[in-house]
């Protein structure tokens, strides 16, 4: 009589590890369910914080380049917005790894006219940019998400585009846009993360 009470007693081990195993990846399974939840309807709400900060940067940044392009300007001197950029941007991207380009191009005929991108400097904008440029108008920063293509792949990042205006004779002219460019897709994989 002696082994059936332990062959009871090893089936009745069997099926509670048997149940905490079920049990194990039933929480396992909701868990991970819930995190995908969350990363694909919330992750922009998760980072809100992070993006609320950067809007706040993209647009202080925007409106300072484009003082500073504007001033290198009216004294004809394009190295007063070129060294500040360079500068700027070596400094910057050390504390911020999320600013990837600051730009100003000529309007309307679409040339860089300082980048902290030095492939870019005095050479034309893509078709696509001098459309977009020509449809904001105003002086307020136009905030949009995009893909950009960056050394041959292509991110979601946040551009921050600011109209450089002047006036002549009480009439507005545009002459020049200020680019600034955000990798919002580092943003979104560090909330993940």
């Amino acid at each position: 009589m002696p082994e059936p009470l332990t062959i009871n007693r090893k089936k009745n081990q069997g099926i509670k590890y048997y149940l905490l195993i079920k049990l194990i990846l039933i929480v396992t399974f909701v868990i991970v369910g819930g995190i995908a939840i969350l990363d694909f309807f919330f992750i922009d709400q998760l980072a809100k914080f992070k993006l609320e900060q950067l809007y706040e940067t993209g647009e202080t940044t925007s409106i300072i380049t484009s003082e500073l392009a504007l001033s290198s300007m009216y004294s004809r001197k394009q190295q007063y917005i070129s060294r500040p950029l360079s500068q700027l941007f070596k400094k910057s991207s050390i504390q911020n790894e999320f600013l990837l380009q600051i730009s100003v191009i000529l309007f309307p005929s679409g040339i860089y006219y300082a980048s902290t991108n030095e492939n870019f400097k005095n050479r034309n904008i893509h078709p696509s940019l001098l459309q977009k440029l020509n449809q904001h108008k105003g002086k307020t920063t136009h905030i949009e998400k995009i893909n950009y293509k960056i050394e041959d792949k292509t991110i979601t990042v946040l551009q921050f585009l600011r109209n450089i205006i002047v006036n002549n004779d009480n009439e507005e002219i545009h002459v020049a846009t200020t680019q600034v460019l955000y990798n919002y897709s580092l943003i979104i994989d560090k909330t993940r993360y």
